[in-house]
């Protein structure tokens, strides 16, 4: 089911939804959303879009939706009792509480360690020479951005030798990279780090290109789509990358899907652990990786337990209908 999107209600839904929902009787399937009418309003009442909101409660379960007619009147059903009319949502009395706007962020951002200093020396020359588990990496004159592992037993670096920039880990990686160093990256797990350089050409356009610190190498691709957020690792993605180019979607630089438009980037995409399944989120479309698509959510909420995501969302449907939708992936 779909619903429609109308740009005059306000919905409020506080509940501990994976509770609440199960109760209802519909059960949560991985391969489509599940959803289950919990309320309808009056035809002559709409939803306002942009006022919807989705609270997530640790006890009980309360589904307030604030409605308007055609005359500017407004109605409040709590679990599908209706109050009114009042003139305006402030008589009502009725309380919108904010979203934490970091929920809908799938971005892991993370600075780079520097404390890496208590394993340096700096020679006479200002060469600097790392020290790590009893062996020595160097020199080089700059440490530009070092990462340690979770458990801090490996690093990656970027460092400058001889005036180039190149990438070396404790794994035993070292390698120079062609172009000048642009954004880096490290994914959740602390154990993939990811550079993008910018390569000038006498001849012909600059090139981008994006690095990983086992020395595999992706690209050319236009400078001016390479941003701090694209590529990125994903917060639920492990190791796995994303980025968007030309309206398309690349996992690991493996194209898998077409974009509707060059505006999605990698902000607008949850990736699961294994980097197979993903969903693709913006105000009024949810897609997922098999090609489902729901369009005009009037809310979406993300839930995220170890390994799985859980994107919920309500709709309008039949004109009156107030629909809660769940899936996991």
């Amino acid at each position: 089911m779909q619903g429609s999107r109308f740009k005059t209600t306000i919905i409020h839904l506080s509940a501990i939804l994976l509770l609440s929902y199960s109760q209802t009787g519909s059960a949560q399937s991985n391969n489509d959303a599940t959803g289950k009418v919990l309320f309808s309003t009056d035809r002559d009442e709409k939803p306002v879009f942009n006022k919807s909101s989705v609270k997530l409660s640790p006890i009980g379960s309360l589904v307030t939706v604030i409605t308007s007619d055609s005359k500017g009147l407004i109605y409040v059903y709590e679990n599908g009792k209706k109050t009114g009319p009042f003139k305006n949502i402030q008589a009502s009395g009725a309380k919108i509480p904010a979203d934490d706007p970091t929920e809908y962020d799938p971005i892991f951002r993370r600075e780079s360690d520097s404390d890496y200093k208590k394993f340096s020396s700096v020679d006479r020359d200002g060469q600097i020479t790392l020290k790590f588990q009893g062996r020595f990496y160097g020199p080089y004159q700059f440490v530009l951005e070092l990462y340690f592992s979770s458990d801090r037993k490996s690093f990656s670096a970027i460092v400058m030798k001889d005036s180039k920039p190149m990438i070396v880990s404790s794994s035993g990686a070292s390698f120079f990279i062609d172009g000048q160093p642009g954004y880096n990256y490290i994914s959740p797990t602390l154990s993939r780090m990811m550079l993008t350089t910018t390569k000038e050409n006498e001849n012909s356009s600059p090139e981008a290109f994006i690095y990983l610190d086992d020395g595999k190498k992706f690209g050319p691709y236009d400078p001016s789509k390479i941003t701090g957020l694209n590529p990125a690792f994903s917060k639920t993605g492990g190791d796995n990358w994303l980025l968007t180019m030309e309206s398309k979607l690349y996992i690991n630089g493996k194209q898998v899907q077409t974009l509707i438009n060059d505006k999605i980037s990698p902000a607008n995409i949850w990736l699961t652990n294994d980097g197979k399944r993903y969903v693709i989120i913006v105000f009024d479309r949810i897609e997922f990786y098999d090609g489902k698509i729901y369009k005009d959510p009037l809310k979406i909420r993300i839930a995220v337990d170890k390994n799985k995501i859980t994107i919920w969302w309500l709709s309008l449907e039949n004109g009156k209908d107030i629909v809660l939708y769940s899936r996991t992936i």
